[in-house]
């Protein structure tokens, strides 16, 4: 009577319920992240330009605001001299003032980071476009490397 031998089960007849789950697992945990991710984005970018928009607006509202002056100033658009007084002031837009009258008055200024954000915003998205491009470079790089390791592999 032969020996009891031990049968391995044909490759692939058999599958771990762990080891194929692992795959669907981690593409699902990978999706949720890229979701929470865009949402986050997504959010950011709302946040920003409802940020940009209502510092506009108010920027508006400043240089629509009327102010008077009480010295003498030049308008160097036109070139015309303007003999402000005390007891007669002048009184214009905060946009005129600081266009062409080039004073600056505390009434006209803007006490937002609009400038600083407005830089940041740029170089985040240079920052943005170059790390994109250099992603989709190592991408098609790694992938014409992988296509001339198989076809090298392939034929021997």
């Amino acid at each position: 009577m032969p020996g009891k031998r031990k049968y391995s089960p044909a490759v692939g007849s058999e599958i771990d319920s762990n080891e194929s789950n692992v795959p669907r697992r981690l593409l699902s945990c990978c999706c949720i992240s890229v979701l929470i991710a865009i949402a986050f984005i997504s959010f950011l970018i709302y946040e920003v330009n409802d940020y940009f928009e209502s510092t506009e607006i108010d920027r508006l509202d400043i240089d629509k605001r009327i102010v008077s002056i009480s010295e003498h100033c030049k308008d160097y658009e036109s070139h015309i001299l303007y003999n402000c007084t005390i007891n007669v002031p002048c009184h214009f837009n905060c946009s005129y003032i600081t266009n062409n009258l080039y004073i600056e008055k505390s009434q006209c200024s803007y006490n937002d980071y609009y400038e600083f954000w407005s830089i940041m915003e740029t170089i985040f998205i240079w920052c943005f476009a170059f790390c994109l491009t250099f992603s989709v470079g190592n991408l098609i790089l790694g992938g014409l490397c992988y296509l001339i390791t198989e076809r090298g592999s392939s034929s021997n």
